[in-house]
């Protein structure tokens, strides 16, 4: 009796066995959450440095300041230059460096973000005018600082984010005349001015902390009216100045 009672004891046990080994296991996959190498949100500031280049045109036009609106008394002399006009266009280079500040905001791969930035130019250049009534002259243009507000738009591929901005730009400029008419010569006083205009440009930066871009600011310009420095010549000249310049930037 005790043999059969172990023998059904040891059916039983194994028959359990083979039904739990019969019942399919039941698994759940672990979520697989992307996550960002980069984070574009946030604010951030730096240092840049680079080089610019780009055209200029000028155009001086000489008003009388005497009695009469002449240059000269009376309107008499081979000086008197009521009227005369100069124009010319040349290439201006040179320098830049400066700070930036902004911020970004991340929403997935989209980056939206405004940056404020102050540059150092020493962007310059000289060229021979035309001159309507024969004299000879010569203007040196220059671009003495820039300052851009810009609005930023991107796509971010983890640290790489190709981006576009636009905005306004302040631009400090100066142009320096020097002439001579019927073989007397003269240097006027620096012709500055400080004129609004628009800045865009499309770059990439390759991580939060290094960027290159090319900037393409565009402004126009109008003087002061300003006396030549030499009795002889007495007379006043009115400036305009319009022109483009391409800065390639690298910063961090």
């Amino acid at each position: 009796m005790k043999r059969i009672l172990l023998a059904c004891v040891a059916l039983g046990v194994s028959g359990a066995s083979a039904a739990e080994l019969a019942t399919p296991q039941l698994y759940r996959p672990t979520p697989v959450v992307s996550q960002r190498l980069y984070e574009w949100t946030g604010l951030y500031f730096g240092i840049n440095a680079g080089y610019g280049w780009g055209d200029a045109d000028s155009a001086v036009i000489f008003t009388g300041a005497l009695p009469g609106g002449t240059t000269t008394p009376f309107g008499l002399g081979a000086t008197e230059l009521t009227g005369t006009t100069l124009a010319g266009t040349g290439r201006l280079s040179g320098g830049l460096a400066g700070g930036q500040a902004g911020f970004n905001f991340q929403s997935g791969g989209i980056v939206l973000g405004g940056e404020l930035d102050a540059q150092w130019s020493g962007q310059r250049g000289s060229f021979t005018v035309n001159c309507s009534t024969g004299c000879a002259a010569s203007l040196s243009p220059r671009i003495k600082s820039v300052l851009t507000a810009r609005a930023r738009l991107g796509y971010a591929f983890d640290g790489i984010m190709p981006y576009v901005t636009a905005g306004g730009a302040v631009v400090n400029v100066a142009d320096d005349l020097t002439m001579t008419v019927a073989g007397v010569s003269a240097t006027f006083p620096s012709m500055p001015a400080t004129v609004l205009g628009w800045v865009a440009n499309i770059s990439t930066s390759a991580s939060t902390t290094s960027r290159r871009e090319r900037r393409y600011p565009m402004c126009s310009a109008s003087a002061p009216p300003r006396r030549a420095p030499d009795i002889r010549t007495i007379s006043c000249a009115s400036a305009s100045i319009t022109g483009s310049a391409r800065a390639a930037a690298a910063g961090c």
